[in-house]
């Protein structure tokens, strides 16, 4: 049983309360108002983020999400246009939802069949100039 530990829960406890914060704010529904609700929410949003990164540093989850997010910034505009350029997948109007699909699938492939053998590849080729350097010095 792991131990419970104040910090992680204080991440986690952030969440949930960050939301009921900003539901129960007066300017929820206006864009960017100057009201101290609003300022108290982005207060607490700041003061959580230290929590909330010691309570998902070990989480896989979200370190897909981050592996994800560069190939998520290249594909969109490319997935954007192929949706807007094709009225059959919605268009302007009606395609956001195919876009994020689109996105995410493309960049779930980009990651796969790219970032992770690019990867393994720089891996095996550090590990290979680290074993071939030190055999050199070891003789030497």
């Amino acid at each position: 049983v792991a131990k419970w530990k104040l910090a992680p829960f204080l991440g986690y406890a952030a969440l949930p309360v960050g939301y009921v914060a900003a539901m129960l704010s007066p300017s929820r529904h206006v864009i960017w108002t100057d009201n101290a609700a609003v300022f108290a929410f982005y207060v607490f949003a700041a003061l959580a983020i230290p929590f909330l990164f010691i309570a998902s540093k070990n989480c896989r989850w979200d370190r897909l999400v981050g592996d994800l997010s560069y190939p998520l910034y290249i594909v969109h505009v490319p997935a954007i246009w192929l949706v807007w350029a094709n009225p059959w997948l919605g268009g302007k109007e009606h395609g956001g939802h195919v876009v994020l699909g689109l996105s995410l699938a493309f960049s779930v492939a980009l990651y796969i069949l790219v970032d992770r053998p690019v990867d393994k590849w720089r891996h095996w080729a550090t590990r290979r100039i680290k074993e071939t350097a030190a055999a050199q010095f070891k003789f030497s």
